[in-house]
Protein backbone atom coordinates (compact mmCIF):
# COMPACT_ATOMS: atom_id res chain seq x y z
CA UNK A 1 0.00 0.00 0.00
CA UNK A 2 1.67 3.32 -1.09
CA UNK A 3 1.05 5.80 2.03
CA UNK A 4 1.35 9.77 1.47
CA UNK A 5 1.69 10.34 5.61
CA UNK A 6 -0.07 13.43 5.78
CA UNK A 7 1.44 16.74 7.87
CA UNK A 8 -0.72 19.93 6.82
CA UNK A 9 -1.62 21.36 10.49
CA UNK A 10 -0.75 25.34 10.16
CA UNK A 11 0.17 24.83 13.99
CA UNK A 12 2.86 21.86 13.40
CA UNK A 13 5.97 22.48 15.11
CA UNK A 14 9.64 21.66 13.89
CA UNK A 15 9.36 18.70 16.35
CA UNK A 16 5.97 17.53 15.29
CA UNK A 17 7.71 17.26 11.72
CA UNK A 18 11.08 15.79 12.97
CA UNK A 19 8.92 12.92 14.63
CA UNK A 20 6.07 12.57 11.41
CA UNK A 21 9.15 11.58 9.02
CA UNK A 22 10.66 9.56 11.73
CA UNK A 23 6.99 7.58 11.82
CA UNK A 24 7.01 7.34 7.93
CA UNK A 25 10.76 6.36 7.97
CA UNK A 26 9.91 3.32 10.89
CA UNK A 27 6.70 2.64 9.20
CA UNK A 28 8.39 2.68 5.65
CA UNK A 29 5.62 4.92 4.06
CA UNK A 30 6.09 5.95 0.34
CA UNK A 31 6.05 9.85 1.06
CA UNK A 32 5.39 12.41 3.81
CA UNK A 33 3.18 15.50 2.80
CA UNK A 34 4.33 18.87 3.99
CA UNK A 35 3.89 22.39 3.39
CA UNK A 36 6.81 24.01 1.21
CA UNK A 37 8.05 25.50 4.34
CA UNK A 38 8.44 22.03 5.94
CA UNK A 39 10.17 20.48 2.60
CA UNK A 40 13.51 21.50 3.71
CA UNK A 41 13.53 20.29 7.13
CA UNK A 42 12.31 17.28 6.42
CA UNK A 43 15.12 16.72 3.67
CA UNK A 44 17.35 16.57 6.33
CA UNK A 45 15.38 14.28 8.79
CA UNK A 46 14.33 11.41 5.74
CA UNK A 47 18.03 11.84 4.07
CA UNK A 48 18.72 8.09 3.17
CA UNK A 49 15.68 6.61 4.00
CA UNK A 50 14.17 6.33 1.07
CA UNK A 51 10.87 8.14 1.47
CA UNK A 52 10.01 10.94 -0.78
CA UNK A 53 8.91 14.17 -0.27
CA UNK A 54 5.80 15.86 -1.80
CA UNK A 55 4.93 19.24 -1.45
CA UNK A 56 1.76 20.97 -2.04
CA UNK A 57 0.42 24.31 -4.00
CA UNK A 58 -2.54 26.51 -3.55
CA UNK A 59 -3.44 24.66 -0.43
CA UNK A 60 -6.13 24.57 0.85
CA UNK A 61 -8.50 26.87 -1.22
CA UNK A 62 -6.90 26.36 -4.97
CA UNK A 63 -7.76 30.01 -5.59
CA UNK A 64 -4.32 31.00 -5.98
CA UNK A 65 -3.28 32.49 -9.23
CA UNK A 66 -1.11 29.85 -11.20
CA UNK A 67 1.86 32.10 -10.80
CA UNK A 68 1.49 32.21 -7.10
CA UNK A 69 1.53 28.43 -7.45
CA UNK A 70 4.36 27.95 -8.97
CA UNK A 71 6.20 29.84 -6.69
CA UNK A 72 5.16 27.91 -4.02
CA UNK A 73 6.13 24.41 -5.96
CA UNK A 74 10.33 25.67 -6.20
CA UNK A 75 11.28 23.65 -3.45
CA UNK A 76 12.78 20.39 -3.01
CA UNK A 77 10.25 17.74 -3.22
CA UNK A 78 10.25 14.75 -4.86
CA UNK A 79 6.46 15.25 -5.86
CA UNK A 80 3.94 18.33 -5.92
CA UNK A 81 -0.12 18.29 -5.33
CA UNK A 82 -1.83 21.28 -6.00
CA UNK A 83 -5.49 22.09 -5.45
CA UNK A 84 -7.39 22.90 -8.64
CA UNK A 85 -8.54 26.06 -8.96
CA UNK A 86 -12.41 24.93 -8.07
CA UNK A 87 -14.44 27.86 -9.18
CA UNK A 88 -12.46 27.41 -12.80
CA UNK A 89 -13.08 24.32 -12.43
CA UNK A 90 -17.00 24.53 -12.34
CA UNK A 91 -17.07 27.13 -14.71
CA UNK A 92 -15.46 24.80 -17.07
CA UNK A 93 -18.22 23.16 -18.28
CA UNK A 94 -19.62 26.42 -20.46
CA UNK A 95 -16.54 28.92 -19.93
CA UNK A 96 -13.67 28.81 -22.23
CA UNK A 97 -11.79 30.62 -20.41
CA UNK A 98 -11.93 28.88 -17.38
CA UNK A 99 -10.45 26.22 -19.13
CA UNK A 100 -7.66 28.36 -20.63
CA UNK A 101 -6.71 28.47 -16.25
CA UNK A 102 -7.22 25.15 -15.61
CA UNK A 103 -4.89 23.75 -18.11
CA UNK A 104 -2.47 26.92 -17.31
CA UNK A 105 -1.89 25.92 -13.99
CA UNK A 106 -1.36 22.66 -14.70
CA UNK A 107 1.04 23.80 -17.51
CA UNK A 108 3.02 26.04 -15.24
CA UNK A 109 3.71 23.59 -12.20
CA UNK A 110 4.10 20.22 -15.04
CA UNK A 111 7.53 22.31 -16.09
CA UNK A 112 9.23 21.39 -12.44
CA UNK A 113 9.30 17.81 -14.35
CA UNK A 114 8.17 16.35 -11.14
CA UNK A 115 4.97 13.83 -10.55
CA UNK A 116 2.07 16.20 -10.25
CA UNK A 117 -1.35 15.07 -8.72
CA UNK A 118 -4.30 17.27 -8.76
CA UNK A 119 -6.40 17.80 -5.73
CA UNK A 120 -9.91 18.27 -7.13
CA UNK A 121 -11.56 18.68 -3.94
CA UNK A 122 -14.42 16.00 -5.16
CA UNK A 123 -16.44 16.74 -1.92
CA UNK A 124 -17.14 20.40 -3.45
CA UNK A 125 -19.36 18.37 -6.42
CA UNK A 126 -22.10 15.92 -6.68
CA UNK A 127 -21.85 12.74 -8.48
CA UNK A 128 -23.53 13.96 -11.47
CA UNK A 129 -21.81 17.40 -11.22
CA UNK A 130 -18.18 15.63 -11.18
CA UNK A 131 -19.31 12.96 -13.75
CA UNK A 132 -19.51 16.13 -16.48
CA UNK A 133 -16.77 18.02 -15.41
CA UNK A 134 -14.17 14.71 -15.10
CA UNK A 135 -14.27 14.18 -19.23
CA UNK A 136 -12.56 17.91 -19.87
CA UNK A 137 -10.21 17.50 -16.64
CA UNK A 138 -8.93 14.21 -18.27
CA UNK A 139 -8.63 15.03 -21.74
CA UNK A 140 -7.04 18.08 -21.53
CA UNK A 141 -5.28 18.58 -18.24
CA UNK A 142 -4.85 15.05 -17.28
CA UNK A 143 -1.80 14.45 -19.93
CA UNK A 144 -0.05 17.27 -17.83
CA UNK A 145 -0.50 15.08 -14.25
CA UNK A 146 0.57 11.83 -13.31
CA UNK A 147 -2.75 11.66 -10.21
CA UNK A 148 -6.15 13.01 -10.03
CA UNK A 149 -6.56 13.42 -5.88
CA UNK A 150 -9.88 13.60 -4.00
CA UNK A 151 -9.14 16.17 -1.19
CA UNK A 152 -7.69 18.61 0.96
CA UNK A 153 -9.18 17.40 4.10
CA UNK A 154 -10.14 20.82 4.69
CA UNK A 155 -13.38 21.23 2.77
CA UNK A 156 -16.86 22.36 4.74
CA UNK A 157 -19.88 21.20 3.33
CA UNK A 158 -22.69 22.02 5.48
CA UNK A 159 -20.53 22.52 8.06
CA UNK A 160 -18.89 19.34 8.62
CA UNK A 161 -15.40 18.11 6.60
CA UNK A 162 -15.50 16.07 3.32
CA UNK A 163 -12.90 14.05 2.19
CA UNK A 164 -12.62 11.03 0.32
CA UNK A 165 -15.92 9.05 -0.93
CA UNK A 166 -15.96 5.43 -2.43
CA UNK A 167 -18.57 6.97 -4.70
CA UNK A 168 -15.80 9.71 -6.09
CA UNK A 169 -13.15 7.47 -6.43
CA UNK A 170 -15.15 4.81 -8.49
CA UNK A 171 -16.16 7.79 -10.73
CA UNK A 172 -12.66 8.86 -10.93
CA UNK A 173 -11.30 5.09 -11.99
CA UNK A 174 -14.69 4.90 -14.54
CA UNK A 175 -12.79 7.95 -15.94
CA UNK A 176 -9.32 7.17 -16.09
CA UNK A 177 -9.52 3.69 -17.47
CA UNK A 178 -7.65 4.13 -20.70
CA UNK A 179 -5.26 6.70 -19.50
CA UNK A 180 -2.10 6.60 -17.77
CA UNK A 181 -3.53 8.45 -14.93
CA UNK A 182 -3.73 7.91 -11.34
CA UNK A 183 -6.02 7.85 -8.35
CA UNK A 184 -5.26 9.31 -4.79
CA UNK A 185 -7.39 8.96 -2.00
CA UNK A 186 -7.28 11.45 1.03
CA UNK A 187 -9.14 13.23 3.82
CA UNK A 188 -10.58 11.29 6.21
CA UNK A 189 -9.29 7.96 5.79
CA UNK A 190 -8.23 6.82 9.52
CA UNK A 191 -7.28 3.39 9.46
CA UNK A 192 -6.42 0.33 7.03
CA UNK A 193 -9.58 -0.81 6.38
CA UNK A 194 -11.23 2.14 5.47
CA UNK A 195 -8.05 2.00 3.54
CA UNK A 196 -8.34 -1.08 1.69
CA UNK A 197 -11.33 -0.08 0.42
CA UNK A 198 -10.34 3.20 -1.38
CA UNK A 199 -7.92 1.03 -3.11
CA UNK A 200 -10.38 -1.66 -3.93
CA UNK A 201 -12.62 1.10 -5.65
CA UNK A 202 -9.80 2.64 -7.92
CA UNK A 203 -7.02 4.39 -5.64
CA UNK A 204 -3.55 3.52 -5.86
CA UNK A 205 -2.33 5.86 -3.26
CA UNK A 206 -4.24 6.57 0.04
CA UNK A 207 -3.23 10.17 1.41
CA UNK A 208 -3.27 9.82 5.60
CA UNK A 209 -2.48 11.87 8.62
CA UNK A 210 -3.04 9.13 10.74
CA UNK A 211 -0.55 6.31 11.16
CA UNK A 212 -1.97 3.71 9.13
Amino acid sequence: MEIDYTLLRPDASRNDVVRHCATAAEKKYYAVCLFPSRVLLAREVLRGTGVKIVGVAGFPSGADEPDVKLRQAQIDADEIDYVVQLGAMRDSLDDPEARKLLRREARYLAQLGKPLKAILETGAFSVKELDKLLPFIVKEVGPLLTFLKTSTGFYLREGKVVGAELEKVELLRKHTQGTRLKIKASGGIRDRQTAEKFLQAGATRIGSSTAL
